[in-house]
């Protein structure tokens, strides 16, 4: 049935760019899931493009991104999280944002000239610690 989905899901039509966008997120996901990461790139690529606004494209799109190692796109994505974010979400996307930075810079920092990584993503760790997120809490005290 997923594979059904996932060839159905780019050829919705009649629908809200929104639902669109839901759809390829949630198709996105299951290709992740089941270890297809370009093909859910893809998909999650899509989901922004019908619906730029879509935290959760925007979001998921980056942490995929991510895992691909591809920082630079990664780390573009994140910034437009950080606008659209609902305040529930602040402590994951400055955590997945400073740790995308910390790996681009392990890996070199290739495309990120001039820019400071691990400064900047010693502040996205702040900035996450700060939140009222009882996991976060938890993860605090043990510091």
């Amino acid at each position: 049935r997923c594979l059904l989905y996932l060839d159905k899901v780019e050829t919705l039509t009649g629908v809200s760019s929104s639902t669109r966008s839901t759809a390829l997120i949630n198709a996105g996901i299951m290709l992740k899931n089941l270890d297809r990461l370009d093909e859910g790139v893809s998909r999650l690529q899509l989901a922004v493009q019908s619906d730029p606004t879509s935290f959760y494209a925007q979001h998921g799109l980056a942490t995929l991104l991510m895992t691909t190692r591809d920082f630079v796109a990664a780390d573009a994505r994140f910034a437009a999280c950080l606008t659209l974010m609902p305040p529930e979400h602040i402590a994951a996307v400055r955590t997945n944002h400073g740790t995308c930075l910390w790996k681009a810079f392990l890996e070199g920092a290739e495309g990120f000239v001039g820019r400071d990584l691990l400064q900047e993503a010693k502040e996205h760790f702040k900035v996450a610690l700060k939140q009222p997120q009882k996991s976060f809490d938890a993860f605090a005290k043990l510091l």
